[in-house]
């Protein structure tokens, strides 16, 4: 019996070009959902401070963060400055 199953299920030969391409498939794929986290995390941001605006907008990043820089800069004390 087990020589049956050894010989009705073969081991997957795999040439090198199909190993690359699987390789870099996962690397694309491990990329889009690292940027697609930073999204998020972007999003909640722009949600706490109450701005709406479209993830799919080129601009996105810039325009959470340089709200972000807005809204921190309006909330120290008056003559403060930092560096």
């Amino acid at each position: 019996m087990q020589e049956f199953e050894q010989r009705r299920v073969r081991p997957v030969i795999s040439d090198g070009i199909a190993a690359e391409t699987g390789r870099a498939f996962r690397e694309q794929g491990e990329a889009v959902k690292a940027e697609e986290k930073g999204k998020v995390t972007l999003q909640k941001k722009a949600d706490r401070m109450g701005l709406k605006v479209n993830r799919n907008d080129p601009r996105f990043e810039q325009r959470v963060e340089a709200t972000a820089d807005l809204a921190e800069w309006l909330a120290r004390p008056e003559g403060k400055e930092t560096t």
